[in-house]
């Protein structure tokens, strides 16, 4: 029987009580604060005090005046120590779990109440043009999974921006300088990469500039096969049927049969096309015991590039592909990976800087149907979580968690609905599925390939290609002698970016330069450099160093006849050969003032002459002109905006995709 004296029994559930009410407030984390730290010691000594004071209350002895005044239940506890001590904790168990799970919620919805929902933390995720749906869509995801989690207050902010993968690379790869900065973005706490190619080429410059990438995390969210993308009326019933079974060199040969016009995306913007690029090469090697060859790699070229200029498709990455699909005239089957081909399906756009957007899927009949070779490989798409001033914030804390909601099952089913298959979960679900003519469950190789294979296709490629024949025309109007920085005009910026831009020449292109106007009249061009060879030197000089000398030489003045020049340098051009590059390439920072553009349409005067016009518009001029618009996508060319910070990035990205052919090395 209990004497009445207070022992340390009687301090197990208070103390046990102190305890678990100080771990449920933990685990929603450390305060951060004096105020918070004070909520906490508090909160703790209330939750425990209720259980502490029933606790003294039930041993203290029964007066003996008051003898039978309690239950008979509540007299046989106070006489029982070991019980009392076992139901109360009981009791405090369960009432402290009602209490630590509503508690959060509650203090939420208080604070809210009171203060609205706290700013949440701002995260600046890095993704490319082509992943930019995708990863927006991942996003918002997760900044609405937080707010269904916080009592409708998302705790996250996650700013997503695009870049080109070679873009990314570099300026991930060299530490984010002030160039970056400028012309792509804020340095990103996360960076949805397309692949770990372009991870691996990053820490390659990382290594020429002896830069310490800041990778605090890495991880995979999951795979896309590349495939090939047929419209669903071109299909055979025999290869309908047999969509998974023909490895690339039995599919490459039945495209051949059929006389098909294949595209793949250009391997030096696109990891989709070097991935196609690798397996379009490995599979014509197959077909012969003989060594493999430049000879074969050639004739997988000399197709696609017919493809390209028959339909008039850009020469560019899978955006710029599909872009120009939707609106072509001539459906081409076009090797793509699963997850573009059934976004394509779905009418949302392809990337950023298109936003052609169908008012509905497309209907079965009219999809791209995917046929998928068993030894095709994929993109293995990477989190990769960066912590540049290697700092704890709440910007960093956030990526941490965003990294870890994609391993959820919430975040694999928001991978899912994006079109990737996700690691680690059943791959089965809308968009994966034959509505929108992808197949379920697919053999594939979901192993990155090694960096030897890349470098290798790298080099055939750089050796198969085909030459460059290429026009440049450069605006010398009076509005390019303006100073941008008051020190530099704008001809001088074109200038660098020109210089630039040359050195990507290969034994094999070839390159012109005009400038307009010809004189103070403001009309007409001048040939500054007639087309020629790369190591043809042009009045005892280099081509390329000519080229840049005699633009330094140009005086801006006078008008700006833009459309008479791109007509004059497509007829100029229009002798080419087939396999070539043919393009005009013109550089100008105005709207057309001079010209006198007669007889037939724009359009009509360059159709069917197989040369590409490309007009890079800065300073006043501007790509939505109606004009420019009809000439560049007609001819398979673009017009791209930029900025006299970002343009010799824009001519080096642009002539990157025309020059480096260099078929006297192989």
């Amino acid at each position: 029987m209990d004497t009445g004296r207070v022992g340390w029994r009687q301090w197990v559930v208070p103390l046990a009580v102190l305890v678990g009410a100080a771990l449920q407030q933990l685990a929603f984390g450390w305060p951060d604060s004096p105020v918070g730290w004070t909520m906490f010691v508090a909160g703790t000594l209330l939750a425990a005090a209720p259980f502490a004071g029933l606790n003294l209350w039930l041993a203290r002895p029964e007066p003996a005046t008051r003898s039978g005044v309690l239950p008979a239940g509540l007299r046989w506890v106070r006489t029982h120590t070991r019980l009392r001590t076992v139901v109360l904790l009981t009791v405090a168990t369960a009432v402290g779990l009602v209490v630590g799970m509503a508690s959060p919620a509650l203090a939420v919805q208080v604070r809210r109440r009171l203060h609205g929902c706290e700013a949440p933390a701002e995260v600046r995720v890095l993704t490319s043009t082509e992943q930019l749906g995708p990863a927006a869509e991942l996003a918002d995801g997760y900044e609405r999974w937080t707010a269904a989690h916080n009592g409708g207050c998302p705790t996250a902010n996650l700013y997503v921006f695009p870049a080109s993968p070679q873009r990314a690379r570099t300026a991930v790869g060299t530490g984010w300088l002030d160039d970056s900065l400028a012309e792509v973005g804020p340095r990103p706490d996360v960076w949805l990469a397309d692949s770990s190619l372009d991870v691996d080429d990053a820490l390659v410059w990382a290594g020429r500039y002896n830069v310490t990438l800041p990778i605090a995390g890495r991880e995979l969210i999951g795979t896309t096969p590349v495939l090939l993308g047929v419209p669903a009326g071109q299909v055979p019933e025999d290869l309908r049927s047999s969509r998974s079974a023909l490895v690339w060199r039995r599919l490459w040969t039945k495209a051949e049969e059929l006389h098909w016009r294949v595209l793949r995306p250009d391997p030096t913007v696109s990891v989709v096309g070097e991935l196609a690029t690798y397996a379009l090469y490995t599979s014509v090697d197959r077909t012969t015991e003989s060594a493999p060859g430049p000879g074969r790699a050639h004739q997988v070229e000399q197709q696609i590039a017919d493809a390209l200029d028959h339909g008039g498709f850009p020469l560019g990455g899978m955006t710029d592909l599909l872009c120009r699909y939707r609106t072509a005239s001539i459906p081409n089957p076009v090797i793509l990976t699963e997850q573009a081909l059934v976004r394509f399906n779905q009418g949302l756009p392809p990337g950023a800087g298109c936003d052609l957007r169908l008012p509905q899927p497309l209907a079965v009949g009219a999809c791209l149907f995917g046929i998928y070779p068993p030894d095709t490989p994929s993109v293995d798409h990477q989190f990769v979580r960066l912590q540049w001033d290697g700092a704890t914030t709440p910007a960093a804390r956030t990526a941490v968690a965003f990294g870890r909601w994609l391993s959820t099952v919430d975040g694999q089913r928001a991978v899912l609905r994006g079109g990737v298959r996700p690691r680690g979960m059943s791959e089965s679900g809308d968009p994966l599925n034959p509505r929108f003519c992808a197949q379920t469950s697919a053999a594939y190789g979901r192993q990155p390939l090694s960096r030897a294979s890349i470098e290798q296709t790298r080099q055939r490629y750089a050796q198969a290609r085909r030459p460059g024949r290429v026009l440049l025309a450069v605006d010398g109007s009076g509005s390019m002698g303006t100073l941008i920085d008051g020190r530099r005009s704008r001809l001088v910026v074109a200038i660098r970016g020109l210089q630039r831009s040359l050195a990507l020449l290969g034994t094999a292109d070839e390159v012109g330069l005009w400038a307009f106007p010809s004189g103070a009249s403001g009309r007409g061009v001048r040939q500054l450099v007639p087309i020629g060879r790369r190591d043809a030197p042009y009045r005892g000089t280099a081509r390329s160093d000519a080229a840049v000398a005699a633009l330094s030489g140009v005086s801006p003045a006078g008008g700006t006849p833009l459309y008479d020049t791109i007509l004059a340098g497509v007829g100029a051009l229009a002798a080419g050969g087939e396999d070539e590059v043919v393009a005009l390439v013109v550089l100008t920072d105005g709207m057309d003032t001079t010209s006198r553009v007669s007889g037939p349409g724009p359009v009509e005067q360059v159709a069917g002459k197989r040369v590409r016009v490309f007009v890079v518009a800065v300073g006043e001029a501007s790509c939505v002109v109606p004009f420019l618009v009809a000439v560049t996508e007609h001819t398979g060319g673009s017009c791209r905006q930029a900025d006299f910070d970002t343009v010799d990035d824009v001519l080096v990205e642009l002539l990157g995709s025309m020059w480096g052919g260099d078929h006297e090395s192989g």
